[in-house]
């Protein structure tokens, strides 16, 4: 047999075998596990949350009441998110609205949005969600009020991206890198664009 010949059926059978040749476990099913939720807080941390403690007073105040027990809140927590135990974030919103949902970095990558817990309050509503999220962790959020993407209006750190501006949480072991950081003593550079 010349060479030509068989490095043709040799190609052949390599061929034969990867296609046609079944591969054990291959057509095995496997259980995927479920994605889970890092971000949900443990009890222990939910029982130390003031936080906490004041959503569930709220919501058993009569709602008549609830505007002074909300107030009261508001002056002393006027920013949101209320970061707490070094690793709670939680996140708020009060006003004129029926849904409110949370969207950003720890929503599956800006993917799946999180509706906020509602607490009615007469003509507005107060919207909740608590994150358990890692000490030193820093995230880009927007919040979404009856269908209109918005920056968290009681925080006042947003972050510019691609897609306009984003309302930031940053946990309180977060370290910012240096190179972010402005310095008026550089010379900044300027974008230009070709065109071709």
């Amino acid at each position: 047999m010349q060479a030509g010949n068989f490095y043709k059926l040799f190609i052949l059978c390599l061929f034969y075998f990867i296609i046609f040749l079944p591969i054990p476990g291959c057509k095995e099913q496997t259980n995927l596990l479920p994605i889970v939720n890092s971000t949900k807080p443990d009890d222990k941390l939910l029982n130390e949350s003031r936080f906490f403690k004041f959503v569930n007073e709220l919501a058993s105040t009569p709602l008549e009441k609830r505007n002074e027990v909300l107030f009261s809140f508001l002056n002393s927590n006027p920013e949101s998110p209320v970061i707490e135990n070094d690793s709670l974030a939680c996140f708020y919103f009060y006003g004129k609205a029926s849904t409110v949902l949370i969207n950003g970095d720890i929503q599956l990558a800006w993917s799946s949005p999180d509706s906020m817990k509602i607490i009615r309050c007469g003509d507005k509503n107060f919207f909740y969600k608590i994150y358990q999220l890692p000490s030193d962790a820093r995230i880009d959020y927007q919040l979404i009020v009856d269908g209109k993407t918005i920056t968290d209006p009681r925080n006042k750190t947003t972050t510019p991206s691609g897609y306009g501006y984003h309302s930031q949480c940053a946990m309180p072991l977060f370290v910012q890198n240096p190179v972010m950081n402005f310095r008026p003593d550089i010379s900044r550079g300027k974008v230009d664009s070709l065109t071709f």
